[in-house]
């Protein structure tokens, strides 16, 4: 069964403590090695924090579902 897309926000939410996430952390939710979380995240909007950029939950939620590559964290 696949999640729905506000379950998978939920969840990054729930893993990381807040609903917006980095790079870094966006590759390790989905199990992705530096180069391929480049290319999931590329087409992402993502949001300058200073040092770094951030995601949305939903945003990678939506993508997720799109490409259905959801598997739970952890």
């Amino acid at each position: 069964m696949m999640a729905t897309i506000q379950e998978i926000a939920k969840d990054i939410k729930d893993t990381f403590g807040s609903s917006f996430i980095n790079a870094s952390q966006a590759g390790r939710y989905l199990g992705m090695a530096k180069d391929k979380r480049g290319k999931f995240l590329a087409s992402l909007p993502c949001y300058p924090t200073g040092k770094e950029k951030k995601y949305h939950a939903l945003d990678i939620a939506k993508y997720m579902a799109k490409l259905q590559t959801y598997i739970p964290y952890g």
